[in-house]
């Protein structure tokens, strides 16, 4: 199966070595999107105005990825006050229509926001071999060689 990475200015830079999602196969995994305006840097104040900048974030993301937030299957909401669950449900409301996606919310401890979203996609019929077929996510450095030293850490 063809794996790539998805990567677009107009979303915030990852935070650390992972890629802001990956195709493989039909489906789109996306990061984490915290409610970072990609031209500023800046996080909007409050709960609603930082949901809506992850939503937005995860839009663009989506798109550079061949899909759109009508093809989000689940969507996975980190919030720093569990007292924000209804404040998701509204601005979830304006995002998605029904059949909403399958969600999962956690409690967490969140730097400096109040809430990080996550979503998988399934991208339109007909577009995954051709996008898979655009550019294929690099090896990590030294993955050549990964198999070979599992194999020799198993029969020591």
């Amino acid at each position: 199966m063809l794996t790539r990475s998805v990567t677009t200015p107009e979303a915030p830079a990852p935070a650390g070595p992972y890629s802001q999602a990956i195709v493989s196969g039909p489906l789109v995994f996306l990061a984490g999107q915290r409610p970072v305006d990609p031209r500023t840097g800046k996080v909007p104040a409050g709960f609603a105005a930082q949901a809506e900048q992850a939503l937005s974030n995860i839009r663009t993301v989506l798109q550079s990825a061949g899909a759109d937030l009508s093809s989000v299957v689940k969507l996975t909401a980190y919030l720093a006050d569990l007292s924000d669950f209804d404040g998701l449900n509204e601005v979830m409301r304006t995002w998605f229509a029904d059949p909403y996606p399958a969600r999962t919310t956690v409690g967490v401890q969140l730097r400096g926001v109040l809430v990080e979203l996550d979503v998988t996609a399934v991208l339109p019929d007909g577009e995954n071999h051709t996008l898979a077929h655009e550019s294929m996510a690099a090896p990590a450095p030294g993955a050549e060689n990964r198999s070979a030293e599992a194999e020799e850490s198993h029969v020591r």
